[in-house]
């Protein structure tokens, strides 16, 4: 164990920790004001578009923030009972709270309508939210200067991963959760920029969740298929991909939905999440798929790994009836006071199946902060959970050295309690925008990497592609 008692933990890692965080949290991202604006006007735009589709649909008078208050059929789509006066009107069933029986027509509601639908106005009204989210949240956060601040909590959850927020002057936005997947985040990060004469330079924990599950499956007297396949550099999301959806190995890269869903199919088993939780998180990224779909993507993950609920979920279970504690390699311990004998504790042990994995992730990137802050105090501009971006001077020999500082920053051997090890790969990044970052994992790929980040760069005419 890499800390052995809490004292040592603190004094060792969290609290200079914070002090690192609270020092990378005043460095702030630039953000170039145009591409901004471009996002703005974008949002506005697509915005009137959900909007008359709405209006096509149901032929009511609909308005996003207020209502039309000359029209007898006005409605609000800020207004939850306008809402489902509306999909009411479409013949669409809205669901209700459990326990309660109230109905609602929050964002998850939505998301389980359109997906056992196809209905338009829920996707419609899906889309408006996410644009009014990105713009409310992002587009039109507070800046500083150009500057987009924020507030990191170094003990802002429970599983120990730091958390992010605007500051307490209510300047700037969450860093960690910025938009990714959807067009509009891709089109926001290509709003952070690197300043002036300096380039971003990032790392990123490859697999690194899967590594912590596989340690503990081998630890524990399981299968050494999952651990082997990533020691020898198999990408086993695309060897599931091949699996559940019967395809190609060429037919299912990383650009590829199959790849996407095999992605989200392993965390989402990993974690028993059952066919319409995983639904609803595939939904809050753009992606509708029933949960009885989804259902068939977990039972064939199940199949092909086995060890999954036969060994990770049975040694998390035994240890949190036996001692209601989980400790991680790291030294970070959680109890489970909320465990109940002869009582249904499936939540409890989902939460159990995501700790470790998690919250060991995310203590090795804090000490890898800590490592960057110490040996190279000033380069590191974000805390990305599980990875790092750092900020350099534009020219090549400054990227080799913040990969050199990256790379010793991350190297760290993870011990587990019988004595499994294991070391989690790293990939690396390099651009002047987090939308046009260009992947590589070896140093002989610098350079090149180096060339299509200017490239990259130079063909960004346009945020929304």
């Amino acid at each position: 164990m890499l800390f052995p008692t809490l004292k040592s933990f603190y004094e060792d890692y969290q609290l200079p920790l914070a002090h690192a965080i609270h020092q990378i949290e005043r460095r702030g991202l630039f953000v170039n004001q145009l591409r901004l604006e471009q996002l703005s006007q974008f949002i506005d735009q697509e915005s009137i578009k959900q909007v008359d589709i709405i209006k096509q649909v149901t032929g009511k008078d609909v308005a996003i923030y207020k209502k039309d208050t000359t029209s007898k059929d006005g409605l609000c789509l800020n207004a939850p009972q306008d809402v489902i006066e509306l999909l009411k009107f479409c013949k669409l069933k809205v669901p209700t709270i459990r326990g309660t029986g109230h109905e609602t027509s929050n964002e998850v509601a939505l998301q389980r309508i359109f997906s056992d639908s196809g209905h338009p106005v829920p996707k419609a009204m899906l889309r408006v939210r996410e644009l009014t989210k990105c713009k409310g949240t992002y587009v039109n956060a507070v800046l500083w200067n150009n500057v987009l601040y924020c507030s990191y909590v170094p003990t802002g959850t429970v599983g120990g991963r730091r958390s992010s927020r605007a500051s307490f002057l209510d300047i700037g936005t969450n860093h960690q959760n910025l938009p990714k997947y959807s067009d509009l985040g891709k089109a926001y990060r290509k709003c952070i920029v690197a300043r002036p004469g300096k380039i971003f330079v990032a790392c990123d924990q490859k697999g690194a969740e899967d590594w912590i599950v596989q340690g503990i499956i081998v630890d524990n007297g399981g299968s050494h298929d999952g651990l082997t396949e990533l020691l020898t550099g198999i990408n086993r999301h695309r060897k599931l991909a091949c699996r559940v959806f019967a395809k190609p190995w060429d037919e299912v890269d990383k650009t590829t939905i199959y790849y996407y869903l095999a992605k989200k199919t392993r965390h989402g088993g990993n974690y028993d999440l059952h066919g319409n939780r995983m639904s609803e998180e595939l939904a809050k990224e753009g992606k509708f798929f029933p949960g009885a779909i989804c259902n068939i993507f977990l039972d064939k993950f199940h199949e092909a790994e086995p060890d999954i609920r036969q060994t990770f979920h049975v040694y998390i279970q035994n240890k949190l009836t036996k001692t209601r504690q989980l400790e991680t390699p790291i030294g970070r311990r959680r109890r489970f006071l909320d465990l109940r004998p002869k009582s249904d504790n499936s939540s409890v042990f989902r939460d159990g199946y995501s700790y470790i994995p998690q919250s060991t992730v995310g203590d090795n990137n804090g000490l890898a902060i800590l490592y960057c802050e110490t040996h190279n105090p000033g380069l590191v501009v974000a805390d990305g959970h599980d990875a790092i971006y750092c900020e350099v001077d534009n020219d090549i020999h400054s990227i080799r050295e913040a990969v050199a500082l990256l790379r010793s920053a991350y190297t760290r051997k993870i011990v587990f309690p019988n004595g499994t090890e294991i070391e989690i790969p790293q990939e690396y990044e390099l651009g002047y925008s987090f939308g046009t970052l260009v992947t590589f994992e070896k140093d002989e790929e610098i350079d090149k990497a180096y060339v299509s980040a200017k490239t990259v760069d130079k063909a960004v005419d346009t945020v929304i592609h």
